[in-house]
């Protein structure tokens, strides 16, 4: 027969190759073809064009040449030798664990990380990173890594695991806890500034006083609501209200046994008091609510802690989160309650020691 051409071989894997060549032409017919690797018969292939070869040695290159054959034995020259080269074997072998990771917070909602390069018998792809044992990031290019959309005063732990192209993954490396930092305090005082902000109520009657000298809580002598309105107040709607509270400062000593309530007005921006009856009282208040029971009050004039009221914050924190609450607006609170204890007003020191509402946020 003519001698065979065309051969060609391809790698299909670390241990295999496939070859396949052209028909010989023979006066009667050719029966087959035998096939030489490396100068040694492997095969005689009878029926087609093709062979696979297997069971071979991975990134080695064999030489292969294929001759023809009729039913008489009559057998043509080889072929011109064919080079191919196996595919390398499969890596399995994992990248190192990474070392020295480390993070640092940035602010209250990022965190900044880095690490040392992992070392693998091929090449390291990549790094996947694990906040709280979830993925959150496979990096591809570099050692570092901006965390973002963190929530303020929480502490996070992260792993990072090193990749290669084979999909090998190293164990991940120790946790490293990092802590956001907190998000700043924004601290708000305002004094009530005008008249029509401070009032007493006389709760059988109805009236209103705009222009007494004194806050007298809850009784003179007749029980009695007092409202204070607190304007201009510059915190952003839905801010984080940490602590609030009212500085009072000692008008007249009282040291009758008082329980006293807190509410604020349920309303967008409270509106100055007016001598319309019941302009305290049937103002809404909000569902929260602070109690006090304050220490006795011995000395005139005095603005300590025993004129401090508990934190009002929820009390503030519910009209901030209103729909139409906006910074700059104005609140009311609202006391009622038993018993004395009797407070600067605006009236009786032109506002230098009226009461003072302290206010600590902030915004997310």
């Amino acid at each position: 027969p003519t001698v065979p051409a065309g051969l060609a071989g391809t790698a299909i894997s670390a241990t295999a190759i496939n070859l396949s060549w052209s028909a010989s032409s023979d006066n009667t017919a050719v029966t087959g073809y035998k096939l030489f690797r490396d100068s040694v018969q492997i095969a005689t292939i009878t029926s087609g064009l093709s062979y696979s070869d297997t069971g071979l040695a991975a990134s080695t290159s064999y030489s292969y040449r294929v001759a023809a054959f009729d039913a008489v034995g009559n057998t043509s020259a080889q072929s011109t030798a064919v080079p191919v080269t196996t595919q390398a074997a499969p890596d399995t072998q994992a990248p190192t664990v990474p070392t020295g990771l480390a993070g640092t917070a940035i602010s209250a909602t990022a965190i900044n990380l880095s690490w040392s390069a992992a070392s693998d018998n091929t090449a390291v792809t990549g790094y996947k990173l694990f906040r709280d044992s979830v993925q959150i990031a496979t990096i591809t290019s570099g050692r570092t890594f901006s965390d973002t959309g963190l929530t303020a005063s929480t502490t996070y732990s992260y792993r990072v695991a090193a990749y290669d192209a084979a999909g090998n993954t190293s164990a991940q490396s120790t946790a490293v806890p990092v802590t956001t930092q907190s998000l700043p305090v924004v601290v708000l005082e305002k004094r009530i500034s005008a008249s029509a902000d401070d009032a007493e109520q006389n709760i059988s009657t109805g009236s209103i006083n705009l222009t007494s000298t004194d806050l007298e809580m809850v009784t003179e002598p007749a029980l009695q609501a007092i409202g204070m309105r607190f304007t201009s107040l510059t915190v952003p709607r839905n801010a984080t209200i940490v602590n609030a509270y009212i500085q009072f400062t000692t008008d007249e000593v009282s040291t009758a046994a008082t329980s006293l309530t807190f509410a604020g007005q349920a309303t967008d921006n409270s509106l100055a008091f007016t001598t319309a009856a019941n302009n305290i009282t049937s103002r809404t208040k909000t569902t929260a609510t602070t109690s006090w029971i304050p220490a006795a009050w011995n000395t005139i004039d005095q603005a300590g802690a025993s004129q401090r009221t508990p934190s009002l914050a929820g009390i503030v924190q519910q009209i901030v989160n209103r729909t139409g609450w906006a910074s700059g607006n104005a609140l009311a609170i609202i006391v009622n309650g038993s018993g004395k204890r009797v407070a600067r007003s605006f009236n009786s020191s032109t506002g230098v020691k009226a009461p003072l509402l302290h206010i600590e946020y902030t915004v997310p």
